[in-house]
């Protein structure tokens, strides 16, 4: 009886760890998922809710969704297979509230990065130095007159904004960084940066077109890394026609 006693609050202790990790609650989330991306073969996942995010990633992930579902992506994807399909068939799309990146959205056929575009406001600044102690990146610093963005350093996050109690920074510009044609396997690639600060709808846009020519040019076997790879003009000259 101690013994079972003693399982149950292992599990307990286990089962809490895991709700205080995002990278195990998102491991978890994706295995839930799993049974209906074979279905469907797509799979939009996300970050779950999250005090760095400056995007609204839950919304973001059903508009996604509502694009691939519209497209009948999974019916015209098995069409091309010559078999059943397994899961590296399945096209994976990711929304990550931040650049942290928690859904891992470099490695995904399609990914968004949340971004937030800070700017100064330097005769606000108390000389605090929250903005400093707040970036991870060191790309804040202050002068006389007040805090200095670095940009070459500065990842769009956000987070010195967030923590100056003046106003001195404040986001101007919220969007996503689209990347495209991440994967792992065999011959793993990150994913290139395709859009800079777009917005929601840009973004579903963007995803309509990508998952077109995907289907338009690719046999279900060839990852889209790849096919963008081989065919990456064709590919902007398509989104420069749509995009008008």
């Amino acid at each position: 009886m101690m013994q079972r006693l003693a399982d149950v609050i292992k599990m307990l202790k286990a089962m809490k760890k895991i709700r205080n990790n995002p990278a195990a609650m998102h491991y978890f989330s994706q295995l839930k998922n799993l049974g209906q991306a074979m279905e469907k073969l797509y799979l939009v996942d996300s970050c779950r809710a999250c005090s760095n995010a400056v995007v609204p990633v839950q919304r973001t992930a059903r508009e996604l969704e509502q694009v691939a579902s519209t497209l009948d992506f999974g019916t015209e994807l098995k069409a091309k297979l010559p078999g059943r399909p397994l899961f590296h068939h399945v096209f994976k799309i990711s929304v990550s509230g931040c650049p942290n990146s928690c859904s891992q959205p470099q490695i995904k056929d399609f990914g968004l990065q949340g971004r937030a575009r800070v700017v100064e406001s330097p005769g606000a600044c108390t000389w605090c130095a929250a903005c400093v102690d707040a970036c991870p990146d060191g790309a804040v610093d202050l002068s006389k007159e007040g805090p200095v963005l670095d940009e070459e350093k500065c990842l769009l996050c956000g987070r010195c904004a967030r923590a100056c109690p003046s106003e001195a920074l404040v986001v101007k510009e919220r969007g996503y960084t689209v990347l495209l044609g991440g994967k792992l396997g065999r011959h793993p690639r990150l994913a290139r940066r395709f859009l800079t600060l777009a917005g929601e709808a840009e973004c579903c846009q963007a995803l309509d077109a990508v998952m077109e020519f995907y289907l338009r040019h690719g046999d279900g076997e060839q990852r889209l890394g790849s096919l963008l790879e081989e065919h990456w003009r064709d590919f902007q000259e398509l989104w420069a026609e749509v995009s008008k």
